[in-house]
């Protein structure tokens, strides 16, 4: 059973949707993941400095999955290449 209840809102789902199946489908089995503990040990996942919420990016290939806890919830907030991450964070901040 899940410790923390995952969202995923409608604007991720549509971005996740225009990625190659292969491709969506690694990165929905990483987001599935945070379920049972977003912030496990390793590289893979770190805090990003300068945000004022704790915002969370989890390292999937080339892509990052920008997140942030909320309690007990996960919240996706985007999906992003990391080229285009720092524009990305621009926008949420």
């Amino acid at each position: 059973m899940p410790k923390y209840s995952l969202i995923v809102p409608q604007a991720v789902r549509s971005q996740l949707i225009r990625l190659p199946k292969n491709l969506r489908l690694r990165l929905l089995r990483r987001i599935k993941t945070l379920e049972d503990n977003p912030l496990p040990y390793g590289n893979t996942i770190k805090r990003l400095q300068g945000t004022a919420e704790p915002l969370y990016r989890l390292r999937v290939g080339d892509y990052r999955v920008i997140f942030h806890l909320e309690g007990t919830r996960v919240r996706v907030e985007q999906v992003v290449h990391r080229r285009d991450l720092d524009r990305a964070l621009r926008r949420i901040m």
